[in-house]
This record gives C-alpha cells, sequence and structure tokens, in this order.
C-alpha cells in the first residue's frame, strides 16, 4: 500500500511539474510564446524559446506584454493601470499600427452592354486606430495611390463625320488618389503568430490624370461625289474631358464606393488581404466598376 502510495504521488508530482515547466509571455494582441525567462526589467524581457533553450536570447518589450504566466505559478502583470482612487483596474492595451502595402487590382464595368476590364496596382500607407477600449476594433484608413491601366473601351461617339458610327480607343490608363475608411475586428489565434481581421468600409477615389489613344477615320463631303475624302485621325483624349469623350462617355472625377475583405497578419511585421467592392456611382454613362484586390503589405 506504502508502495501504490508513493508511486501515485511521484506520478502528481511529475504531471505537475511537466505543466508549470515553461514561462508564458501573454502578449497583448493574444499570441502567447512559449519560453524559459532570463530576465525581467521595466522596459524588456529576455527569455530563450522554449523549443530551443539553448539557442539565441530573444528581447520583447515590456508595452508589448499582457502578462507573464511563470512556471512556479507566479504572474508578472503588465495589463494593470491605477485609476483616480488608486485601485488596481485591469485592462487589454490594444494599440494601433502603421503599415505600407501593395496590391492588384482586377477590375471590369458594363459599359452599354459591353463587358469591359482594366488592371490596377496600388501602393499605400495605412493606420489603425483602436476606437473601443479592451476590445481589438479599429478604424483604418490611409491614403493610395492607383495606377490603372490595359482597359477595354469602346464607346460610341456623336461625332457625325465618323461614319461607322465608332471610334477605336487604345491603351486608355488613368492615375487615382483612394481613401479607404474600414471598420475591422482583428482576432488572434491563440499560442499562434497568426492573427485575421475582417474589415467593410467605403473608399473615396479622386480621378487625377487619365488618357486614351483614339483612331479613327474622318470622311469630308465633297459637293459632287458624297464622301470621297477621308483621313486617319491619331489623337490622345484626355479621359475626363466632355470635349473628348462626348457628354455621355466623359470619365467622372470623383468616385464614392464600398469594400469588404479581410487581413491575414504573420506576427507583427507582415500580412496579406483579399477584398471586393464597388463604386455607388458611375464613372460614366451606365458604368460600375467592381474590383477585386489582392496584396500584402510591412507593419511598423
Amino acid at each position: 500500500m506504502k508502495l501504490k502510495r508513493f508511486s501515485f504521488i511521484s506520478i502528481l508530482t511529475i504531471v505537475s511539474s511537466v505543466s508549470y515547466s515553461q514561462d508564458e509571455i501573454v502578449k497583448k494582441d493574444g499570441s502567447i510564446i512559449l519560453s524559459k525567462i532570463l530576465e525581467v526589467s521595466s522596459s524588456q524581457v529576455k527569455y530563450h524559446k522554449y523549443s530551443n533553450p539553448d539557442g539565441p536570447i530573444y528581447t520583447i518589450n515590456t508595452s508589448k506584454i499582457q502578462v507573464i504566466n511563470f512556471e512556479n505559478g507566479d504572474k508578472e502583470d503588465f495589463g494593470k493601470n491605477r485609476n483616480d482612487s488608486g485601485v488596481n483596474t485591469y485592462y487589454k492595451d490594444f494599440k494601433g499600427w502603421n503599415a505600407l502595402f501593395v496590391q492588384y487590382n482586377p477590375s471590369s464595368f458594363n459599359n452599354d452592354g459591353h463587358s469591359s476590364s482594366f488592371s490596377g496596382l496600388t501602393l499605400g500607407y495605412g493606420h489603425h486606430f483602436n476606437i473601443v477600449p479592451n476590445q481589438p476594433i479599429y478604424l483604418e484608413t490611409g491614403l493610395a495611390v492607383q495606377y490603372s491601366f490595359n482597359t477595354k473601351l469602346v464607346p460610341p461617339t456623336d461625332d457625325k463625320d465618323v461614319i461607322n458610327g465608332y471610334k477605336e480607343l487604345s491603351n486608355p490608363w488613368f492615375l487615382s488618389l483612394k481613401i479607404p475608411v474600414n471598420i475591422t475586428y482583428k482576432y488572434s489565434f491563440p499560442h499562434s503568430i497568426f492573427s485575421i481581421e475582417p474589415f467593410a468600409g467605403f473608399a473615396l477615389r479622386g480621378n487625377i490624370v487619365g488618357f486614351v489613344k483614339a483612331e479613327y477615320t474622318i470622311k469630308a463631303k465633297n459637293m459632287a461625289s458624297g464622301y470621297d475624302n477621308s483621313w486617319m485621325k491619331d489623337d490622345n483624349w484626355f479621359l475626363f474631358s466632355k470635349k473628348d469623350m462626348g457628354e455621355d462617355y466623359a470619365w467622372k472625377v470623383f468616385q464614392l464606393g464600398w469594400q469588404a475583405g479581410v487581413n491575414f497578419y504573420i506576427g507583427e511585421t507582415f500580412y496579406i488581404n483579399a477584398s471586393y467592392g464597388s463604386d455607388f456611382n458611375e464613372i460614366f454613362k451606365t458604368a460600375k466598376i467592381q474590383t477585386i484586390s489582392i496584396g500584402g503589405g510591412y507593419i511598423f
């Protein structure tokens, strides 16, 4: 009986020692680092990774730490603050961050029954503001530049001198500034470096400049023989000019639309994203742009 009791107590001791054989650094974004703490100061913590206790020494700022659970059961809580009465109150501080990002933007619109498409490349800057205390809910905004190209566009013309009724347009391109405004929620997977952040919001786009090459045949009327004389026209038209594009097909300067998507974070440095959006107002006549965006960014 004594032997059995000794064995049972030994097993409990072993299980207990295994369960507390590692230190846990719980970060403010919810992720956990399994570690062996070497040193704790007011500004930083030095540690070995638990999976490699003889490996390199890592350092993390205490501003990023919520709490440390030591292997002996003790805790070091970095998420406490004192209120005016001097009583310790617990909170989780979700701070904002900056990002630089690039995107590929395949887009399309329907023009009088003709399906048209174009490609886009976007370079931008964004910032996340925490808007709900103790919750990972953010307002995301920023500024981006989009270059759009490879547009397929064949609008009708009001020009009575163009006999076939169409102007052939090639190599159109335009440059836009975009201001996104999104509401996001960032969820960090436990015991992982990965986070996911769905978002939805609006985007204001200002089309700065854009041109298209127009090639068409002008036929001049000859009083004796009718339309005998003709010549080719080769112009660069301004996409936002009613004089060049016509009243119905001149592109609008300002667009307002919506988008929804998801950001997928890898640690605190990189992320990838995908979204879909559409304009509320037409860019010209019956054309509303729908856009898919795929890209990624660097967090700092």
